[in-house]
């Protein structure tokens, strides 16, 4: 399944999981692929509304929203923050408004009350959003921390002091990682909780762990500096641009084609995607 292949590859589950599945890819998946000029454009405040106003079966007749959003080129993931098949997400809601009725960013204040919130308060509040709406915090910015049943990672760590927040991962801990037998990792629980064990920030693990091991990324790094490869120059950007998108497949994808011209990893990220730049 494309878990089990995403972790020989060395690609997070977290960045997998948004493009492929067990028979394919997923919508992210299929426009990515697409050229950017038929990806599709960002949804206007026009388009929400269109929607919105559609009549229940013309919604339905359209085929729901995305085959609507395609028809209309706007892009998947866009349309996805906004629109469902009967209306509009909250975020789509919140768009509508106009910006004195959004509501403000939340404050720690704000994390810290409803971390202290009894389950059962929090279920008499209605839940995050409710709770969030009615003391004017906008909805994204409570979704970013707050969930029906206390705080997002990213919640949590908002309310910890700057020194305790974590660090970046140390070339010492990604060979500690690496040299575990996959028995010791499973025990562990995984990259993250080994991770957060260590006071290593979570963005910091994601990128260079694995629960198999290392990352690409952290391949990359353990190597020695003469090793690691160059970074990518002009030319090779325009090389791997002007390559064919047979020849990209043929090359092995962008990560395998860098490898073979001897350009680091990191740098080669940057720059490059399965089908152009």
């Amino acid at each position: 399944g494309w878990k089990a292949w995403a972790q020989t590859q060395g690609i997070p589950l977290s960045s997998a999981g948004n493009f492929l599945t067990n028979t394919g890819l997923t919508p992210f998946g299929i426009v990515r692929l697409l050229p950017p000029e038929e990806r599709g454009t960002p949804i206007t405040n026009a388009q929400i509304q269109a929607w919105r106003d559609l009549p229940q079966e013309a919604k339905k007749e359209a085929g729901g929203r995305i085959k609507w959003a395609q028809t209309q080129g706007i892009a998947i993931r866009s349309a996805e923050n906004f629109l469902t098949n009967t209306g509009l997400t909250l975020f789509g809601i919140e768009r509508l408004l106009p910006p004195e009725k959004r509501g403000t960013p939340i404050t720690n204040a704000q994390i810290l009350a409803w971390q202290e919130l009894s389950q059962e308060a929090k279920n008499e509040a209605g839940g995050c959003i409710k709770w969030a709406q009615a003391q004017g915090i906008t909805i994204s910015s409570a979704c970013s921390y707050l969930t029906n049943t206390g705080l997002t990672h990213h919640g949590r760590k908002r309310l910890q002091p700057p020194e305790e927040r974590g660090s970046t991962i140390s070339q010492a801990q990604l060979l500690e990682w690496f040299n575990m037998s996959q028995e010791e990792r499973t025990k562990t629980g995984g990259w993250r909780r080994w991770a957060e064990a260590r006071g290593i920030t979570f963005r910091s693990a994601e990128t260079f762990l694995t629960n198999s091991g290392l990352t690409l990324f952290g391949i990359e790094r353990l190597k020695p500096p003469g090793e690691r490869g160059a970074p990518i120059t002009n030319a090779q950007i325009r090389t791997w641009r002007d390559m064919s998108q047979e020849a990209k497949r043929e090359a092995g994808g962008w990560i395998k084609w860098a490898l073979a011209q001897g350009i680091a990893i990191g740098s080669a990220s940057g720059y490059l995607t399965n089908t152009g730049l």
